[in-house]
């Protein structure tokens, strides 16, 4: 039988094709911006110090009673390794009516043997007793070089103020023995600087004036009971005299303000005799006296000095010996010696810079 033709299968219908989208108009292309120019930099805030902060720590120092001070020198010269202590000044300070009343200083020099001296000033009298010895009242010109060394261990004062208000400074904070501090750091200080204070040590001219040299003077100032004192002070000096770099370096700490404090003259204050019973002129001024020795300045003229206390010596037994130049204290003199026995005796007389004649006799007793 003839077999029928099959129909296809019928195919799917196609799902309707979504009506093209319109072609989307070409966008401008934007106009390139200008770089911007860089923003220049801030320049940091100077930082500068408030030296009226550190005017008003030092005349604070006038409405304590009392303090405490200890300074320490330190020195490491050419060629040496290590930094050596040279010399300690410790001790207590009495203020009365904003000016130094009294002190009660030790000093030792550990560049003479470890030498100490105590010191005493009271109603503007000086007392000193070294290595424990008796108690002498210095002689004016001694009392002068005592208050120098004395005066090293002080803050600032108000001729510091002056040299230092046209110095570069750096502030900074710090804290020490638990209290917070303001820093103070002043860069080239010179040791032409220095000669002006009243407590500068030494004849700092002698040094020479076109060597290399450069120095840091660094002052903490803080609050103690409500009054903003300076605790501590550090002045380092660097220099070369032509064989290397030095430096010297000075601590000073003060502390234990406005403690009890009495301090007065020592007992039993002995006031040594030269040995010799030498006439002296009307108008001497004596710098030195002890047993041993004697040292003055008047205004007599020299060679009538000279030949005065030849005459007298040789008329007392002593025989006039060798003339030769030497420099006693600073000053040039003409020294004859004078024998009789065993006993040597030297004069010395010079003229100081000031016009004045120095005088001075060293007596080595018989043995």
């Amino acid at each position: 039988a003839e077999v029928a033709p099959t129909a296809p299968p019928p195919t799917a219908t196609a799902a309707p094709t979504a009506a093209p989208t319109a072609t989307p108009m070409p966008t401008a292309t934007p106009a390139p911006t200008a770089t911007p120019r860089p923003t220049p930099t801030p320049k940091p805030t100077e930082v500068v110090c408030d030296l009226d902060r550190l005017a008003e720590a030092v005349d604070n120092l006038t409405q304590v009673t009392s303090y405490r001070q200890e300074a320490t020198a330190y020195g490491q010269f050419a060629g040496q390794q290590l930094r050596q202590r040279m010399l300690t000044i410790s001790g207590s300070v009495q203020m009365a009516d904003g000016q130094v009343s009294a002190t009660d200083m030790r000093l030792v020099s550990y560049t003479d043997a470890g030498t100490t001296m105590h010191i005493i000033m009271v109603a503007d009298q000086f007392y000193f007793s070294q290595e424990g010895g008796p108690w002498q009242l210095a002689p004016a010109a001694v009392a002068a070089m005592l208050a120098a060394e004395t005066g090293q261990a002080r803050a600032a004062d108000d001729t510091l103020l002056v040299i230092l208000e046209d110095r570069p400074c750096e502030p900074f904070s710090e804290t020490i023995d638990g209290r917070v501090t303001e820093g103070l750091r002043f860069s080239d200080i010179t040791f032409e600087d220095l000669a002006v204070l009243p407590s500068a040590a030494g004849d700092l001219s002698q040094l020479p004036a076109d060597m290399e040299q450069s120095g840091v003077y660094t002052i903490w100032l803080a609050e103690v009971d409500g009054l903003l004192l300076s605790v501590r002070t550090q002045l380092t000096l660097t220099f070369d005299v032509g064989d290397g770099d030095s430096v010297i370096e000075a601590v000073t700490a003060m502390s234990d303000f406005n403690e009890p404090l009495a301090i007065t003259a020592p007992a039993d204050v002995e006031t040594p005799a030269f040995a010799l019973d030498l006439a002296r002129p009307d108008d001497a001024v004596v710098i030195l006296e002890d047993s041993m020795g004697v040292a003055f300045f008047t205004q007599e003229p020299p060679e009538e000095l000279k030949t005065f206390y030849t005459e007298a010596l040789t008329a007392d037994g002593w025989t006039p010996g060798k003339n030769r130049k030497s420099v006693v204290n600073g000053v040039n003199t003409d020294t004859l010696s004078f024998i009789r026995g065993e006993e040597y005796l030297e004069m010395a007389i010079g003229v100081s810079e000031d016009g004045d004649t120095m005088v001075s006799f060293f007596l080595i007793p018989a043995e």
